[in-house]
């Protein structure tokens, strides 16, 4: 594994080693405590300032909560219980205490199916922070998920993986135009759907129940699957993307 022209063996990779390359982690269970105050969360794993007696500083530590939390730009009062709050803004409590040393040696954000189990809205803030993250703070961002809808909507390269190989990787652009067409599933009757989709001019067919394929052209294609679910109230997900033919 090579981080910043630094090289390490994958098999003697460390948490400190790799904390010492600049990477920070936000796993699919966020490790952070619900019966503990926001700012308390904030602090685990860089310490608690201690005045005179070893009495921590909470005035301070509060203080420095209000500053990680509107990185990831969630306004709540740090001294809360960490329960309290929804769990879309739990998880970007573990993303601003990711960050809390950026601008000291963090080059490399991993998040760990970050959008799991969060509400659309929820989600629709998640990915718009990790955007922000990457385009604007200009922090690499390596983004594991299993929803190719999130990965649509943010990612620049891609990898993917299936029984641990590499299948495909590249740029989301070109590896979207080398596929033909893209396979829909719903969760009710696709019908709605298809004749919404066929009146926007794109080639619709049905592959099986609940299953369409849609015909490939331009990126916009997305946009319009995305608008017209919401017009005819379907829920839907990608199923595969078919290779374009030779």
């Amino acid at each position: 594994m090579t981080v910043g022209g630094r090289v390490v063996e994958a098999t003697g990779m460390t948490p400190a080693i790799a904390r010492s390359m600049g990477m920070r982690f936000v796993h699919q269970d966020a490790g952070v405590f619900g019966d503990i105050s926001i700012a308390e969360n904030l602090a685990l794993g860089r310490g608690f300032s201690t005045g005179a007696g070893g009495r921590v500083r909470w005035k301070e530590l509060r203080r420095d909560a209000e500053k990680l939390l509107s990185r990831v730009g969630l306004r709540c009062d740090p001294a809360a219980i960490l329960s309290s709050l929804s769990a879309s803004s739990q998880t970007l409590v573990a993303v601003a205490r990711a960050l809390a040393d950026i601008e000291e040696s963090a080059t490399i954000l991993i998040l760990d199916e970050p959008t799991n189990g969060l509400d659309p809205a929820g989600r629709d803030e998640m990915l718009a922070l990790i955007d922000r993250i990457a385009h604007e703070m200009a922090i690499d961002v390596v983004l594991s998920s299993h929803l190719l809808a999130d990965i649509e909507r943010i990612a620049d390269g891609v990898v993917i993986l299936a029984g641990g190989r590499v299948v495909a990787q590249g740029l989301l652009r070109d590896l979207m135009a080398a596929t033909a067409s893209i396979t829909l599933r719903t969760q009710e009757s696709p019908d709605l759907l298809a004749h919404a989709l066929r009146r926007r001019g794109h080639t619709v067919e049905e592959s099986g129940p609940r299953e369409l394929r849609v015909d490939y052209r331009s990126d916009d294609v997305y946009d319009a699957i995305r608008d017209t679910a919401v017009e005819t109230e379907t829920a839907w997900s990608i199923s595969n993307a078919a290779p374009s033919p030779s």
